[in-house]
Order: C-alpha cells, then structure tokens, then sequence
C-alpha cells in the first residue's frame, strides 16, 4: 500500500481556491453566449438570387457554438467531479480509510462520480455504506 503524505487543510484551501475560480467563470461563459448570439443576429445577410436572411456566418457561429457547448459542460462537471472527489478522498484518509483515499482519488484523477465509489464501498461487515 502506499503511503501518502497529505495536508488536509493545504488540499482544502487548494480544492476551495479552485472552485472559486471555477465559479467565477459562470459569467464570462454567460457573456460568451450572449455575444455568439449577438454576433450570428448581427452578421448580416445575403441578397440576391441566393438570398439568406441569417447570411453565411450567423448560421455557422450557431453550429459552432452548438458544437462546443457539450465539451464545455464536460469540462463544468468534470472540474465539479474531480474536486469532490479529491475532498472525499482527504476525508477518508483523514478517517484512517487508506483503501477509500485510494479509490476516491482514482476517481477523481478519472473524472468519475466520486458518488459511484462510495455507492460501491462496503463496510468490513459486507454491508452497503451509505
């Protein structure tokens, strides 16, 4: 088993300045949306024998922005799940739980539900843990 050599307090201000700079995103990616809108509004249009009233561009920021949303909110839930899960694991480390650290900080690494672990765990008795 390996032995592990963590601050619990250093790996929670750690966790908790990252949240706070992941939560200080939620208005810039606010902005960008309004600004992808505004720009496909206000891209023009085509006039002529191939008249388009969104023209070329508006309609291409729309896919591509359309596009990116999922990778955006992966990156939203995976940020989310790899904090929590890090947490988890300094708990479970600090209970003296060395194989729940372990596996609670795979799942981090991993991007996993850090829920999915301890839904998974048993207690020494071959209970569930809730």
């Amino acid at each position: 088993m390996a032995r592990w050599d963590v601050e619990p307090g250093t790996v929670r201000t750690v966790v908790g300045n990252t949240a706070k700079a992941a939560g200080e995103l939620q208005g810039p990616a606010e902005s960008y949306a309004k600004h992808v809108q505004s720009a496909a509004t206000n891209a023009g249009s085509l006039v002529g024998p191939c008249e388009a009233p969104g023209g070329l561009v508006g309609p291409a920021l729309v896919a591509w922005a359309n596009g990116m949303t999922p990778d955006l909110e992966f990156m939203a839930e995976r940020t989310q799940r790899t904090l929590e899960g890090a947490l988890l694991a300094v708990g479970a480390y600090e209970d003296g739980d060395q194989e729940m650290a372990e596996r609670l900080e795979r799942a981090a690494i991993e991007g996993r539900d850090p829920k999915d672990i301890l839904g998974e765990a048993e207690t020494p008795g071959g209970r569930k843990r809730s």
